[in-house]
């Protein structure tokens, strides 16, 4: 007897499917954090996020982290990359209008592992990836959110890659500090 069997087509295994004598598609893997599971540990008004990543098989645009309201018009995206993987950035957005982007220009790799750090406080924003000078915008606002992304913005921009570790502080940590933690 065999039970639970899954052919996959892709490259590597998937979460079961259960299937009866139709075939299913899955929806996507979605991680996300909501309630008091989010704002228990969230600060509102400063705070920095730390990730290290790394892209899978393709540069399509796509969120590392998010952390919105569940929409794009108020977000704070500790790293996002464009779809042909030439930038990411970190940008910060309150009702429709950016108040901050934080870009890198480096051409993207597959399977090469990042670091970035980003902190946000009331018009005190910076960013430091892979180790790079921090680069900081003294303007801007901060949204109000109540949710956390995890390799997705607001169930859109899906990661295909890996996510190694996530780390919050709640509070905006220095412009040294920031370097020194997104140094791989």
């Amino acid at each position: 007897y065999q039970w639970g069997a899954q052919l996959e087509v892709g490259s590597f295994p998937t979460s079961y499917i259960p299937t009866t004598d139709a075939a299913v598609t899955r929806a996507v893997d979605l991680a996300s954090m909501t309630g008091a599971n989010f704002s228990s540990w969230y600060r509102q008004d400063e705070g920095t996020i730390v990730t290290e990543w790394a892209l899978g098989y393709d540069k399509l645009g796509a969120y590392v982290l998010s952390i919105s309201d569940g929409t794009s018009s108020n977000i704070i995206r500790s790293v996002y990359y464009t779809s042909s993987g030439a930038s990411d950035d970190s940008t910060v957005v309150v009702g429709g209008a950016a108040q901050c982007i934080l870009s890198g220009t480096s051409q993207l790799a597959l399977s090469t592992r990042y670091k970035n750090a980003f902190a946000y406080k009331l018009n005190d924003f910076a960013r430091s990836a892979s180790g790079a000078a921090v680069i900081t915008d003294t303007a801007g606002t901060l949204p109000v959110v109540n949710q956390l992304g995890i390799g997705n913005g607001y169930g859109i921009g899906i990661l295909n890659g890996h996510i190694a570790r996530i780390t919050y502080y709640p509070q905006r940590l220095t412009d040294a500090e920031l370097q020194a933690l997104s140094t791989p």
